[in-house]
């Protein structure tokens, strides 16, 4: 079949550099940054009254697995009312000191998978600040997507192919600015139509698998249960960003070695 040995090719580089190791500590980081996200929004929310809020399964469904946290963070503020401001200031600290872990473990991984040495990083807090913005928007544009899809019904396909198309162009920016030896831009997009199209797919298995386990595992273990559902989620979205960066580095690979051979 077309493609299959390059996948091969892929699936062995990851294999033999521990891709799923990798892709565990940057799930492990990528949970220590929803977190306090998710303390952070519930402290905001807790300003304003609110009535029947979501359950962590139907907050899940719509908005993914950072709804959840933040429905999770609610009811732990709604218990201490009084330290809302606490929880805001402690919140915001936390959120951009792992924000620079999640990307100190971004360039690692990607640095593995092209074999390179990557270089320090010059502005920490910069690249903190910038990937809480850019996964902050990424969150609200998929909130917003799937509101349109309700909305439109049957013509809700185009903002699913909009926000797949979205997914890809940042997927493609941030993979240009992470370790990739010297390859071109053009050598980064296979990575960047997988994650585009993975992340569709993580939607529906947050849908239908990942969120009615939210609500039956909150219910029976409490919060640890819930926490434990979100960090298989993030493993699979992890498992994802590292697979990308393996193919777009085997693909690249695969066209030196033959570019090298041609008279």
């Amino acid at each position: 079949m077309p493609g299959v040995p390059h996948a091969l090719d892929a699936l062995d580089r990851e294999r033999v550099a521990g891709g799923s190791l990798l892709a565990g500590g940057l799930a492990y980081r990528l949970f220590f940054w929803l977190v306090p996200l998710g303390l952070v929004i519930a402290s905001l929310l807790s300003f304003w009254e609110r009535g029947d809020p979501q359950g962590l399964e139907s907050a899940g469904e719509e908005f993914g697995l950072s709804a959840s946290a933040v429905q999770a963070s609610t009811e732990a503020i709604e218990q201490e009312a009084h330290g809302r401001w606490y929880y805001l200031v402690v919140g915001l600290v936390l959120l951009f000191w792992f924000a620079i872990g999640v990307v100190r473990a971004l360039r690692i991984s990607f640095a593995v998978a092209w074999d390179v040495r990557p270089d320090p990083m010059r502005r920490p807090i910069l690249a903190g600040a910038i990937f809480t913005l850019l996964g902050v928007s990424l969150i609200l544009v998929s909130g917003g997507t799937q509101w349109a899809r309700e909305q439109l019904g049957t013509e809700g396909l185009l903002p699913t192919i909009a926000l797949v198309l979205l997914y890809a162009a940042v997927a493609l920016w941030m993979m240009n600015l992470l370790p990739h030896a010297d390859a071109s831009l053009t050598a980064l997009v296979p990575g960047a139509v997988l994650v585009a199209l993975g992340m569709q797919a993580m939607h529906l298995v947050i849908a239908l698998y990942l969120a009615p386990k939210l609500g039956r595992s909150s219910e029976l273990y409490g919060s640890l249960g819930a926490a434990t559902v979100i960090l298989l989620g993030l493993y699979f979205t992890a498992r994802l960003i590292t697979a990308s960066a393996f193919l777009n580095a085997a693909l690249w690979e695969r066209k030196r070695r033959t570019e090298a051979t041609e008279p």
